[in-house]
């Protein structure tokens, strides 16, 4: 696919993964990385002494030509180690350039900092804006007035008498505050966590002229997970089951105002089985899994355009072949056109999906925000 920032609209991802706890998931990456080296050192002596010990027993040549393949393919495994070692740290760079950042990382003018501190304690106000707000679980709609400003004590207490899943909302000293820059324009705005166990809120604050305005307010649960980064971009994503997932994306733009760009849905048939593949009961072939994904610039979804991807039973990417007329993704475009779905190549998405995010605004000053920091996919 040519492009690694567009390719990340398109990948499935099992999504409880982004619900993954990152520093357990860095204490299991540095201990493995320990292991391999580990091992890896344990190899490199073994196989010095199997050579010294061939030799002086007078091994034969081929006897010595297997120890030295040994050597090279323990050379080889501790490469690729040291590899996969180098890429997880890239990506964990790339990852905190491109997050939130805290209060220290940043230099604050005295009178934002002066408001959102006091909003965060409760004692100064904050105009809601419906237009922003993509909660799905502490809806802040049922509660709250859109033009109307509230305390975040009162924003509290509302959820908690008005919200059905607000009773399993602990909120109580529950608080992160993370900054990022709309437009990255060099002034911040205050993004906020709150929340614990079953629920999370999510707040962006911004400083209009000495007045607070709350931008974007979305939530996060077990199966739902909402993903501010620092340039204003915006992802919602939710598991709705093991091989069923969707993504909202859309920003933040630098007068606060939210935009949304798509939504993207994928499902999974016949991962790792050993059987022949149909779908909308159409034969497609034997031994292989099948990917459909589309993306819709619209939230009702009435203009999904859809692509697909065929990979074998170790879900390693089948190629296509486009002078095989049994081609399954020739079988498998036709079973979806029956449906009435509208099929693209990744080409064709692509071009629509720049389209869209100039459109709304989102220039690649912040689309690629971070991107040269991040590591090849491939």
């Amino acid at each position: 696919m040519g492009n690694n920032k567009k390719r990340r609209c398109y990948i499935t991802v099992i999504l409880l993964a982004v619900l993954t706890v990152v520093s357990g998931c860095d204490k299991v990456n540095d201990s493995n990385s320990s292991d391999a080296n580990a091992r890896a050192s344990a190899n490199d002596t073994n196989a010095s002494s199997a050579i010294g010990t061939s030799a002086s027993n007078g091994a034969s040549d081929d006897d010595l030509t297997s120890v030295e393949n040994s050597i090279a393919n323990t050379d080889n495994d501790a490469t690729e180690a040291d590899s996969e070692e180098t890429t997880a740290d890239q990506y964990k760079i790339y990852k905190e350039y491109i997050s939130p950042k805290k209060k220290d990382e940043i230099q604050l003018d005295s009178e934002s900092e002066s408001l959102y501190e006091g909003f965060l304690y409760g004692d100064i106000e904050a105009e809601y804006v419906s237009d922003g707000d993509i909660s799905r679980a502490l809806c802040l709609a049922e509660v709250l007035t859109d033009g109307e400003s509230y305390t975040l004590t009162e924003i509290e207490e509302k959820l908690c008498d008005g919200c059905e899943y607000a009773t399993d909302w602990i909120y109580e000293n529950n608080i992160v505050e993370e900054y990022i820059d709309l437009g990255l324009d060099g002034t911040y705005e205050l993004k906020t966590d709150i929340g614990a166990a079953a629920f999370n809120l999510t707040l962006v604050v911004k400083n209009i002229d000495g007045h607070l305005k709350i931008c974007l307010a979305g939530d996060s649960w077990e199966k739902s997970y909402t993903e501010v980064l620092y340039s204003g971009e915006v992802s919602i994503y939710t598991v709705e089951s093991y091989l069923k997932h969707r993504r909202e994306t859309g920003f933040v733009d630098a007068n606060g105002e939210y935009h949304f760009w798509y939504i993207y849905t994928g499902e999974a048939f016949n991962l790792y089985q050993k059987e022949d593949l149909y779908y909308n009961d159409r034969y497609i072939g034997s031994e292989m899994g099948l990917y459909v994904e589309a993306i819709s610039f619209e939230k009702d979804l009435s203009d999904s355009y859809y692509y697909i991807n065929i990979v074998d039973v170790d879900n390693n990417d089948i190629e296509e072949n486009t002078n095989d007329p049994e081609d399954p993704y020739k079988l498998c475009r036709e079973a979806l056109e029956a449906e009435g779905k509208n099929v693209l190549t990744i080409e064709e998405i692509e071009k629509l999906q720049d389209e869209k995010h100039q459109e709304i605004g989102f220039d690649d000053k912040l689309y690629y925000y971070g991107e040269e920091l991040k590591p090849d996919e491939e």
